[in-house]
């Protein structure tokens, strides 16, 4: 801004984000790849297993399903799981829409200690310390976690410390700390065998679909940007 260069960027731009459904598909698909113990069968039947019962799972339905942040991805996670017949419960510093049925939550403890699944879909800033502590994962005893928001939200270490003693019901990532940086990947690879964990590699926004109408929305406001400067 100093030396007067504009940046243009899809903040702001929610009628077009709300479009936009893959991050909110891949979270609903990480959810029931818990639930169902799709990791454990996809590596059996790799190595020749062919046993149901290792990999007995849970129905959504009936469940209680618990958003921490429902903003964009939040809402429509929600929306898919009401669809479902889970029930719904949320939390959210903001004044933003839900449904009648959703039920509201005061914070994060509340969220937990109400759900059975439970999934972060909070939006983060630079130095935001996480939402999800040691406290709250020791909360999560028992129960099933989902995070594809950022990894800087959680508390990594804990998290994986409460995972290698098998303290939650399943644990689904699509998001690392520094996961372009120092990061410990190799810490999450090594708890993958015989738990019920998956790990995806930042793929939740990660479609031809979204990406194509993604760039071809900035090339538009590009172009548009460029036509009013000449018109000034």
């Amino acid at each position: 801004a100093a030396r007067g260069v504009r940046l243009l960027s899809l903040r702001g731009e929610r009628r077009f984000l709300e479009t936009i459904r893959a991050t909110p598909e891949h979270t609903f698909g990480l959810i029931l790849a818990l639930l169902r113990r799709y990791g454990r069968a996809f590596s059996d039947v790799a190595t020749g297993r062919w046993d149901r019962d290792a990999c007995r799972g849970e129905e959504l339905r009936g469940n209680r399903v618990g958003i921490v942040g429902l903003g964009r991805v939040g809402y429509r996670v929600a929306a898919y799981c009401s669809v479902f017949g889970a029930d719904v419960a949320w939390c959210d510093p903001e004044d933003v829409p839900s449904e009648p049925a959703w039920r509201k939550l005061p914070d994060v403890a509340s969220v937990i200690a109400e759900s059975r699944i439970v999934v972060l879909c909070a939006s983060h800033r630079a130095g935001q310390p996480p939402i999800f502590g040691e406290r709250e994962i020791a909360a999560l005893a028992g129960r099933y976690f989902v995070n594809t928001a950022r990894g800087e939200l959680v508390d990594e270490p804990a998290l994986l410390a409460a995972l290698r003693d098998d303290r939650l019901a399943g644990a689904a990532i699509d998001v690392i700390a520094d996961e372009n940086g120092d990061n410990r990947l190799n810490e999450w690879r090594a708890l993958l065998p015989g738990r019920n964990i998956v790990v995806t590699p930042h793929i939740g926004g990660a479609t031809f679909d979204s990406m194509a109408r993604t760039e071809l929305f900035m090339a538009e406001k590009l172009e548009a940007s460029i036509s009013q400067g000449a018109a000034a």
